[in-house]
């Protein structure tokens, strides 16, 4: 292992260019992560690390490859958190964004029922009120047992009176994945409204909900709308908007021909 912290972290950024320069794999570069994230103590190299790597399952890798290896790094994470020495918190403020099978979303409830990951019977970490979001904004995106009704049931249970803002956006995130064709044309509407009223953070929120991987044959018709619509948000709304209106929405569950031709005559 490479002992200076600032070449490590040279390093990991460096293959990360690699892969997003076409020059490395999906593949290779989460095995890459697997293999270091044991041995590596720098909190801000391993929540970079994991915070691309669930930007690389979730977009860059082949829609049937998911879910296998959200489970593994899950399983990963987890088994790292009952380790002695190892930082704790980059791992747990990251890892729900891996939470996709039946079973550990029945762990992951049960933690958040119980406000803590515990592994045969021992805990392992004292959940915060950011990490039972997390886990809530997992659960919807996730397909699973539960109905939308019992998923809302236990929103609304988790966050009680909490009106802060970031209580407010995890209801409007956890909403917006509902599989249900007017429920996604209003989401939509409301995101790609030039004159809305609603602040960037809202509709932001929005956008973190409207993309979910079982709901791809609802969604389809939305990857033509995005490129039909960019154009005229480009030079209507402010940068900032812009910018997390093209990062959070390009189509990138299924690319085809005629998207990268359209993607390309935007330059």
């Amino acid at each position: 292992m490479v002992k200076d912290a600032v070449t490590r972290g040279a390093i990991w950024r460096y293959f990360w260019m690699l892969v997003m320069d076409r020059k490395m794999s999906s593949l290779k570069f989460i095995e890459f992560v697997q293999n270091q994230m044991p041995v590596e103590t720098v909190d801000q190299i391993i929540t970079v690390g994991l915070m691309n790597l669930r930007s690389l399952i979730s977009f860059y890798i082949p829609h049937d490859q998911v879910k296998e290896k959200k489970f593994v790094l899950f399983d990963t994470l987890v088994g790292l958190l009952s380790k002695e020495g190892v930082s704790k918190d980059p791992i747990v403020e990251q890892m729900f964004g891996f939470l996709s099978q039946e079973s550990h979303i029945t762990s992951a409830l049960e933690w958040l029922d119980a406000s803590k990951i515990s592994q045969d019977g021992t805990c392992l970490y004292e959940l915060k009120t950011n990490h039972k979001y997390s886990i809530l904004k997992a659960l919807f995106k996730a397909s699973c047992a539960m109905t939308f009704e019992q998923k809302v049931e236990l929103l609304e249970k988790t966050i009680g009176d909490d009106k802060s803002d970031i209580a407010q956006n995890t209801r409007d995130t956890c909403l917006a994945c509902k599989a249900c064709p007017d429920s996604k044309a209003k989401i939509w509407a409301d995101i790609t409204d030039m004159n809305s009223t609603e602040s960037v953070y809202t509709r932001q929120a929005k956008m973190q909900g409207f993309y979910v991987n079982y709901q791809i044959e609802l969604l389809r018709p939305y990857f033509d709308k995005f490129y039909d619509v960019i154009g005229e948000m480009h030079s209507k709304c402010t940068f900032k908007y812009m910018d997390n209106f093209f990062y959070a929405m390009l189509p990138r569950m299924e690319v085809d021909d005629s998207q990268i031709v359209r993607l390309v005559q935007m330059k």
